[in-house]
């Protein structure tokens, strides 16, 4: 459950917004975040931040109706919320749609998110294979920032993804402590994602003027 004061609420954010023009085509997979236990308030922020920049449909939050967020820079007036209580209840919502829960976790079993062939050129990514049989997009589960994924968020899930790190975290660091990081910040992770999820879905790129992208 996200956890915290109440700096948003279903009440002031919710599913009636009237939204900007969303950058995906029809016949673009959609894609959706799902929020749940979470303990950073700022963390929730930027991760809705992320989702309304990278033009997600909805962010959807699992658990407790009120929490904390900050950082999201009026995104929570972009992005529509639709509150779940169990994870169970959104993974019916999403199995409706045909979307696809994809976890992000750092795991045997996970696919990178993103891999580049030098040779080729190429730019591979895990979401092509997943195309048939009526797929229509993908929704986005991220773990706990010290804990990762849960059982009950792993058991939502139909397929891991992580992030390739080129440094990792070591307990031989000064001291005797441990250096480096072992994993990345969860809302820097939904960034990268999602960002290679849009690249690959088609979405259209928002319209620059000076230093600044413009709603569409």
């Amino acid at each position: 459950n996200t956890n915290g004061t109440a700096d948003a609420n279903i009440n002031a954010w919710n599913t009636d917004l009237k939204r900007q023009s969303l950058p995906r085509q029809p016949n673009n997979p959609s894609a959706y975040v799902i929020v749940s236990n979470l303990q950073s308030g700022g963390n929730i922020g930027n991760i809705v931040r992320s989702a309304s920049i990278f033009g997600c449909e909805e962010c959807i939050v699992v658990g407790q109706k009120r929490y904390r967020m900050t950082g999201d820079h009026g995104s929570r007036l972009d992005l529509p919320q639709r509150h779940m209580w169990s994870h169970a209840d959104a993974k019916d919502y999403l199995d409706n749609k045909g979307v696809r829960v994809y976890g992000i976790e750092i795991m045997e079993n996970a696919a990178p998110v993103m891999q580049y062939d030098r040779e080729t050129g190429v730019v591979q990514f895990p979401f092509e294979r997943e195309c048939e049989g009526g797929w229509s997009g993908a929704a986005f589960l991220f773990g706990n920032e010290g804990r990762g994924l849960s059982t009950k968020q792993r058991e939502i899930c139909d397929e891991f993804l992580f992030i390739p790190q080129n440094r990792g975290g070591s307990g031989d660091g000064f001291a005797g402590r441990s250096s480096g990081s072992a994993s990345m910040n969860v809302a820097c992770a939904a960034a990268v994602v999602l960002q290679a999820y849009c690249m690959w879905a088609g979405y259209s790129e928002a319209r620059c003027v000076g230093e600044k992208f413009l709603a569409m």
